[in-house]
């Protein structure tokens, strides 16, 4: 007896794989069905936008913490306020963690 269907076939250890963030995948080392190992860069995001948002934190943590030192200088002077020293302050530790968050996204555009 001929027994006849149709279907999709797969392999059983199919893994499907994506990048942290979204972007233009600029190049894909590997071909379908090649053998990789753990480490292996299969995929790189364009990082032409990636880098730019790193320099753009950068530049905002600079910023900050050119304002922090200015605001502190004033709050010792008794010319700014402890909100005005405690907002900068703030400032300052969010620009920091927006430069880790788009460090670790360059990271992982990988």
């Amino acid at each position: 007896t001929t027994i006849r269907g149709t279907g999709v076939l797969g392999a059983k250890d199919e893994i499907p794989l994506s990048f942290k963030i979204g972007g233009i995948i600029a190049d894909i080392t590997v071909d379908a069905g090649g053998g990789v190992s753990r480490g292996s860069v299969l995929a790189r995001l364009d990082l032409r936008e990636i880098n730019a948002l790193v320099a753009k934190a950068a530049a905002a943590v600079t910023k900050a913490e050119r304002d922090s030192v200015r605001v502190a200088r004033l709050y010792t002077d008794s010319v700014a306020s402890l909100a005005q020293w405690q907002d900068v302050s703030t400032a300052l530790t969010a620009a920091r963690a927006d430069l880790a968050t788009a460090t670790v996204n360059r990271e992982f555009a990988v």
